[in-house]
């Protein structure tokens, strides 16, 4: 019933952008389509298999436990920013979605994949002993061309540090990436999470009152790691030295 929210602020997506893309929502693949262990999943939608020599990205935005809560998972093509799969729930625990990021990891070739760093402890831990290792690295203390000059290197953390200021640089990338038309949404879920998605009076984003925004915020971190170094590459190519899966923040 996301469609029934009444909105409580100005919406922060272009309308007529997300009306074309609502026009273009398909079902799911079938899940006989999906390998064994991935069929039957509730909450896990396919839209495109993975393709040999096609680049991913994912991101994972985490809920803290279970129940009230989502935690989403979204799978995106690198190069089209096509959405190729999406992974949410609200009955898992964690470290149980986690398992199955790292299953959609394995199966869409080892994409470059992240996280929000502050709710993403125990889904990072699953993610750690499954092997996922091409993982995001945020450079939360810039270095000054100074201190580069000196031959310091960036301190380089896993996860995406969620602020209210990186949030809206997340945003932001994803509102230009919309009203471009510069994303491939086939989910009629997460459109409708991004219809609902406002501005406050506050001036923050938010999803709007009754409404959810996991969709959203995983999408949004998808369209942030297509501009980082080496998400373009695949798995057993070598990225551009000094700049592994290091995303600097725009000024």
């Amino acid at each position: 019933c996301q469609h029934q929210v009444e909105l409580s602020g100005q919406p922060r997506f272009d309308r007529a952008a997300l009306a074309l893309m609502r026009e273009e929502c398909r079902v799911p693949l079938p899940s006989k389509a999906l390998p064994g262990h991935l069929q039957g999943l509730d909450g896990l939608r396919v839209y495109v298999l993975p393709r040999v020599g096609v680049a991913y990205v994912m991101y994972v935005d985490p809920a803290e436990g279970k129940g009230r809560d989502y935690t989403a998972t979204v799978v995106m093509e690198a190069r089209g920013r096509q959405v190729v799969a999406v992974l949410e729930d609200n009955t898992r625990e964690p470290q149980a979605h986690g398992a199955l990021a790292a299953d959609l990891w394995e199966w869409y070739g080892k994409p470059l994949l992240g996280w929000e760093r502050a709710k993403g402890e125990a889904i990072a831990w699953v993610l750690g002993q499954r092997g996922v290792t091409r993982v995001y690295q945020h450079e939360d203390n810039p270095l000054s061309p100074q201190q580069r000059g000196l031959g310091l290197k960036p301190k380089l953390r896993p996860g995406f540090p969620m602020t209210e200021h990186s949030k809206r640089g997340l945003i932001d990338r994803l509102a230009s990436a919309i009203e471009a038309h510069d994303v491939a949404l086939p989910d009629r879920r997460t459109v409708e999470q991004c219809e609902s998605y406002i501005v406050t009076e506050r001036m923050t984003t938010q999803a709007s009152v009754g409404a959810h925004d996991d969709l959203v915020i995983a999408l949004a971190g998808c369209v942030m790691l297509t501009e980082a170094p080496g998400a373009q590459s695949l798995a057993g190519e070598r990225p551009p030295a000094s700049t592994l899966y290091r995303y600097k923040e725009p000024r």
